[in-house]
């Protein structure tokens, strides 16, 4: 069996990683997800650099060759209920990306089929987190549901408390 490669600057500060292979891997996957093929290659360099500069990603690769990708932001209740309704619109302004305790996946895609390989991966990445998340084929759509995720250290339990405790930012 394969090992998988995690790259994740967050998770662990002290591990090298290039910028430019991992802006580069990024574009590889995108290139080869079927819901992200039509983008320009300017529309994809702007929507990876504020993750990569802010260092809110995870980059998995088996042996050599990645396999999926994740981002996330950190909101507060003004923000995630903006990003709900608008999504992309919001990113371009990196003062959202951290300015709450509110964790979200912004994007999350595996083109090759290694999704719950990297969902479980990144649970680990986020042990004692409750993050939420919108499912992609949504997000052309006017009505968005919202999904939580929870690390591998967090009971059903407690992430529905963490949901009442903390819920979604005013409409």
């Amino acid at each position: 069996m394969n090992t998988i490669r995690v790259v994740c600057p967050s998770c662990f500060p002290d591990k090298d990683w290039s910028e430019s292979e991992v802006l580069g891997s990024m574009v590889w996957l995108w290139h080869h997800d079927t819901l992200r093929q039509d983008a320009t290659l300017p529309e994809i360099i702007g929507f990876l650099m504020p993750p990569i500069k802010l260092r809110q990603f995870i980059l998995f690769y088996d042996s050599d060759r990645p396999i999926g990708y994740i981002s996330w932001a950190n909101f507060n209740a003004t923000a995630e209920s903006l990003y709900k309704k608008s999504h992309f619109n919001l990113l371009d302004n990196e003062q959202y990306w951290n300015c709450g305790d509110r964790t979200w996946i912004i994007d999350y895609f595996a083109p090759f089929g290694d999704y719950k390989k990297i969902l479980n991966l990144s649970r680990e990445m986020f042990p004692r987190s409750v993050v939420r998340f919108l499912k992609h084929k949504e997000l052309q759509s006017k009505e968005r549901t919202v999904f939580l995720y929870r690390g591998i250290d967090v009971s059903r339990a407690e992430m529905h408390s963490w949901d009442q405790k903390y819920p979604l930012g005013i409409e």
